[in-house]
């Protein structure tokens, strides 16, 4: 895969990955979301408010099956 080809697929599965979550976001779930990519897979970084263990499986359970590595963490407060 070359990298627009790369560039390409990590903004559909941004997209993706945002309308997966957007139950969780209507809820007040906030966060900051960004993926990053080669032509191995893509990997979905979540840095999100407050994450309790209940809202990581939530979570994780909304974005299983999206072929993509989960890199979820508290977001820090400044």
């Amino acid at each position: 895969m070359d990298a627009r080809c790369i560039t390409l697929n990590n903004e559909a599965v941004r997209i993706g990955s945002g309308r997966l979550l957007s139950h969780l976001r209507s809820e007040g779930l906030n966060y900051d979301l960004w993926v990053t990519g080669t032509d191995c897979g893509s990997t979905v970084h979540l840095r999100v408010d407050d994450l309790t263990d209940s809202l990581d499986s939530r979570i994780r359970a909304v974005l299983v099956g999206t072929a993509t590595t989960l890199d979820l963490a508290t977001r820090p407060h400044t």
